[in-house]
């Protein structure tokens, strides 16, 4: 038997079909899956004049973020933001993170630098509830931004303060503990907010803060020192000196003045070849990684670093002319090492201070 002939309107419901189909195959051509991006979240966790180099260098990865094609959007900023216009600031207004000589200007880092979270609101626990996407949390707090991360992208966590075993110093509130920084990064992982992690801290006896990281985290960490020592300040007095200025404190730490120079100079490296170049640099203590090293190790620096459409800027020399290993000084001196310049210099209050 010969089979029926379809109909004019079986015929036109076909051609409709086909039609439809082929709409539907160019519309998701165009549009396509969104793609990975790339995030970060900068936290200073001091405040004060003497801790100077701290701001500075928080500032500066801010810098280095937006100069290598992070999008601000993308980066959340804490910082107590009590050192730009403090009296003691010979450049009110301004921060440096290395020195330069006189009739030189120095490199503002603090004029771009957009801060999310200030004074009191830089807490262990806002920092917490912003790493794990806790929006409800920090309503009516600063800008109330959260990380928005997912699977598919990857995040950088940078941390710069004092420190002890199995603790980091904020300004405000609690101490930030061991556990519950692994236990933050274990519930992003769970959250399925990042694919990657990378993690420069920088404290004395930062080695501690990821001894028992869980295993498939997919974290690489890198600290300032290992669980039993200080970290150290760099660009101390009297190397303190910006276009003819002593500014009558460290500018900055020795480990992340290293590793943020180094990633301007060779963007396109790995963590791994990273990790060795800053851990020969940083002399005065031990830099230590954590984490999944074999998994990440061969992950490029623009994979955290930069703009998740690729690296624009082109590499910076790296400074020479003064040393930052000349001049260094323990961080739990740091502060006595500030005054007694400032005094030095007949700063007003320094010497009341000094002798307190």
């Amino acid at each position: 038997a010969r089979a029926p002939c379809p109909s004019s309107l079986d015929r036109e419901m076909a051609r409709l079909t086909a039609v439809r189909v082929t709409i539907l195959a160019l519309v998701a051509a165009a549009v396509p899956l969104a793609a990975a991006d790339h995030y970060a979240v900068l936290i200073c966790g001091s405040h004060t004049y003497e801790n100077y180099r701290h701001h500075a260098d928080i500032c500066h990865a801010y810098n280095l973020l937006i100069k290598h094609g992070m999008k601000a959007d993308n980066i959340i900023t804490f910082l107590y933001d009590d050192v730009a216009d403090s009296p003691q600031n010979p450049y009110p207004g301004q921060l440096f993170n290395e020195p330069t000589a006189d009739g030189t200007p120095g490199v503002d880092v603090y004029k771009d630098c957009v801060k999310d979270y200030t004074g009191a609101e830089v807490t262990a626990e806002n920092v917490m509830n912003v790493l794990t996407g806790k929006a409800a949390a920090m309503k009516g707090v600063g800008t109330g931004r959260v990380l928005q991360s997912t699977a598919t992208d990857n995040v950088l966590i940078n941390f710069v303060d004092h420190g002890a075993v199995g603790l980091v110093a904020m300004p405000t509130g609690n101490y930030w503990y061991a556990d519950q920084l692994q236990q933050t990064l274990a519930t992003m992982k769970t959250q399925s907010m990042y694919k990657e992690l990378a993690f420069y801290l920088e404290s004395c006896e930062s080695g501690s803060m990821f001894a028992n990281l869980p295993d498939g985290v997919k974290v690489f960490a890198t600290t300032a020192a290992d669980a039993s020592e200080s970290s150290w300040g760099t660009y101390c007095p009297p190397q303190d000196m910006v276009d003819g200025k002593n500014l009558g404190t460290c500018l900055g730490d020795l480990y992340s003045v290293n590793w943020m120079q180094d990633a301007a100079a060779n963007f396109t490296q790995t963590l791994e070849e990273q990790y060795t170049v800053v851990k020969a640099e940083t002399t005065r203590s031990h830099v230590m990684q954590f984490g999944d090293q074999a998994g990440m190790g061969d992950d490029h620096l623009k994979q955290f670093l930069g703009g998740a459409g690729g690296d624009k800027a082109l590499p910076e020399p790296r400074p020479t002319p003064l040393p930052r290993n000349s001049v260094l000084v323990d961080s739990r001196d740091a502060s006595l090492a500030s005054l007694r310049a400032q005094a030095a210099a007949g700063v007003p209050g320094a010497a009341e201070r000094l002798t307190a």
